[in-house]
C-alpha cells in the first residue's frame, strides 16, 4: 500500500465472510480506508452463492460487485493492484496465504486462516 500525505491516516480493515453475508453493500461503508479480502473469505463467499435466503443473495451480490470492480485488474506477485471502490475506499486482495499462523493456530479453521 503506497502511502502519501493524504493517505497516512487510512486504516486497513480485514473483512470476515460474515460481514459480507450480512450486508452485500458493506464494501462501500468504509470511507477513505483500505479493505482486504483474504483468500478464505473469497472461498467461503463462493460456497454461499447457491445458499437459499439472504446469505445466498448477499454472496451473489458481493460476487457481482467484485466482478465489476476487478474485471480489468491484473494480479502481480500474489496481490491485485489497488481497486478503487469510490469515496476513497481501496479494495485489496491477497492471493498468497501465510505459511505459519501465529500462536500455533490450526489451519483447519477458515477463521484462523483469515487471521493469518
Amino acid at each position: 500500500m503506497p502511502e502519501t500525505e493524504n493517505q497516512s491516516n487510512r486504516k486497513l480493515f480485514i473483512l470476515d465472510t460474515n460481514v459480507l453475508l450480512h450486508d452485500s453493500q458493506s464494501l462501500f461503508h468504509f470511507g477513505n480506508n483500505y479493505i482486504l479480502l483474504p483468500p478464505p473469505v473469497l472461498e467461503e463467499l463462493d460456497t454461499f452463492k447457491t445458499a437459499p435466503g439472504s446469505k445466498g443473495y448477499h454472496a451473489r451480490e458481493v460476487a457481482r460487485v467484485l466482478d465489476y470492480f476487478t474485471s480489468d485488474t491484473s494480479f502481480q506477485n500474489g496481490y491485485a493492484t489497488e481497486v478503487e471502490l469510490g469515496q476513497g475506499t481501496t479494495l485489496l486482495f491477497t492471493m498468497e496465504e501465510e505459511e505459519e499462523l501465529p500462536f500455533n493456530l490450526s489451519r483447519e479453521k477458515k477463521d484462523n486462516q483469515i487471521l493469518g
